[in-house]
């Protein structure tokens, strides 16, 4: 019941449920923590955290993991570094999910140079990073605009991973785009086999920083023929990047194929891309 209540984000019927309840186990501990973590609310994360050790639970690395994300949701970095350092004290090992957490949460948290260090560190522990933290690695390289340390993280992977996600390939061509590089972009997206939406998407967004609206273009004509169907940041994209190129007439189409070809209906955003071309 409390684990119902909590992921259906009505935490005073799970705390009611949880506060009534005469047998508690690790589990319930965690669900509620868990939820007071997922809903931001990292005040009462951190007195259940403690709460739960005085009625004789030691919490486990899942326990620190809740208590770490809901500090960091709440943008309270300090706080979740000394809890991390407090772990291993306690007896705890931080796993990769650990490390993960605090590594997201300090690239969303605009400290991209701790987030490298974290990084260093887990390799020195030798924590395997999964796709997520090396999708936080490299959105701490465009934090910090090093289009060096981006190269080094690619060669890395190149190293380490036979084959890369999806998600990372679209992150590599984000990081080098941004990072100033949109030859490196262009050939991650070329060398690609499979590519999705997403990974559409991250490439046009590039063209259109890098001011290549007409290449834009081309790769959005590029999606009808091989079947992928753009979305809403497709659109709002390519009408940005005609837009800041004066092409007003190649951005009128666009915003035609919206409703005509794709049947969808304009958001304000691609009207203000119009009006602002």
């Amino acid at each position: 019941m409390v684990d119902m209540y909590a992921k259906g984000g009505n935490l005073v019927y799970a705390r009611r449920i949880f506060d009534s309840s005469s047998e508690k186990d690790l589990i319930v501990w965690n669900t509620l923590l868990a939820a007071y973590a997922e809903l931001e609310r990292s005040g009462e994360a951190m007195k259940l955290f403690y709460e739960m050790q005085l009625q004789g639970f030691h919490p486990n690395v899942i326990s620190w993991n809740s208590l770490l994300s809901a500090l960091l949701r709440n943008h309270q970095v300090d706080e979740a570094k000394q809890m991390f350092s407090q772990m291993s004290i306690t007896g705890v090992e931080p796993n990769v999910v650990t490390c993960t957490t605090l590594l997201t949460g300090l690239v969303q948290n605009g400290f991209g140079f701790e987030a490298i260090l974290l990084f260093k560190q887990m390799q020195e522990a030798g924590v395997k990073p999964n796709a997520v933290s090396l999708t936080a690695l490299l959105s701490a390289c465009i934090s910090i605009t090093s289009l060096i340390l981006g190269k080094a993280f690619h060669g890395y992977l190149i190293r380490r991973w036979q084959q890369f996600s999806t998600e990372i390939v679209t992150s590599l061509v984000d990081m080098y785009a941004k990072c100033g590089s949109i030859a490196y972009a262009v050939k991650v997206f070329t060398m690609t086999a499979q590519k999705n939406l997403a990974l559409y998407n991250a490439m046009i967004s590039a063209y259109g920083l890098h001011s290549q609206a007409q290449e834009a273009l081309t790769l959005y004509k590029k999606m009808s023929v091989e079947n992928i169907e753009p979305d809403d940041v497709t659109f709002t994209s390519i009408l940005s990047a005609c837009s800041h190129e004066g092409l007003v007439d190649q951005g009128i189409e666009v915003f035609a194929d919206i409703m005509s070809v794709y049947n969808k209906k304009p958001t304000m955003e691609h009207y203000t891309c119009l009006r602002t071309g």
